[in-house]
């Protein structure tokens, strides 16, 4: 199965290492972990 994933600036909580899913399964909205790894990618390509 495929999703359509739309993550906003917004919905990323670098401080608590925290994702917030909106309207997930359900038709909730929660929060996971942020995983570093990922942190570290997504840090190095903001931009300036």
């Amino acid at each position: 199965m495929r999703r359509r994933i739309c993550l906003r600036v917004k919905d990323l909580d670098f401080g608590a290492d925290t994702i917030f899913v909106r309207s997930g399964k359900g038709d909730k909205d929660r929060s996971t972990v942020l995983p570093s790894a990922v942190k570290e990618r997504l840090l190095e390509s903001r931009m300036p």
